[in-house]
């Protein structure tokens, strides 16, 4: 998956995503931003949309020392989708929306020197996935999301 690249804009507060490869995807929404993934395998394959920065924490972002370099899955068999329907990762997946929200708000760090973002909390204990250059998942003991980590290309002004 080296092929993805990924790019921040200012002026349009948006996550953006060059992928190369073209699958039949389905969409699930944190707020605004989306979770593309795989409708065949269920596979996480990137993360856009709009991502404001300005109410973000300010902060160095740290990869986690130890990650395992596979897929971040969810098992599409126990999901009615309906294409063109936009639906919301944290109503799928309740477990996780105390670790990527607070008060239905993405909890977002922006790391700018190391060009790093941060959707959700991130600890010691977390199991790291390594899904691509670009997104590092991070699971809690139950495999519930905690995190995104998302590596920035480049950074438009």
């Amino acid at each position: 998956m080296d092929d993805i690249e990924m790019i921040y804009n200012f002026k349009e507060h948006g996550l953006q995503c060059i992928n190369n490869t073209r699958n039949m995807t389905i969409v699930l929404t944190l707020v605004a931003t989306q979770l593309e993934f795989d409708y065949q395998t269920g596979n996480l394959i990137t993360i856009f949309g709009y991502l404001p920065l300005f109410n973000a924490k300010k902060k160095n972002i740290d990869l986690p020392a130890v990650f395992i370099d596979t897929d971040f899955s969810i098992d599409m068999n126990d999901f009615d989708y309906c294409p063109g329907i936009a639906y919301e990762y944290c109503e799928w997946f309740p477990k996780s929306e105390k670790y990527l929200l607070k008060g239905g708000i993405p909890i977002v760090c922006f790391d700018r020197e190391n060009k790093r973002i941060l959707i959700g909390t991130k600890d010691q204990n977390d199991k790291s996935i390594k899904i691509n250059k670009n997104i590092i998942c991070g699971l809690d003991h139950d495999c519930n999301l905690k995190y995104l980590l998302i590596s920035i290309d480049l950074i438009i002004e």
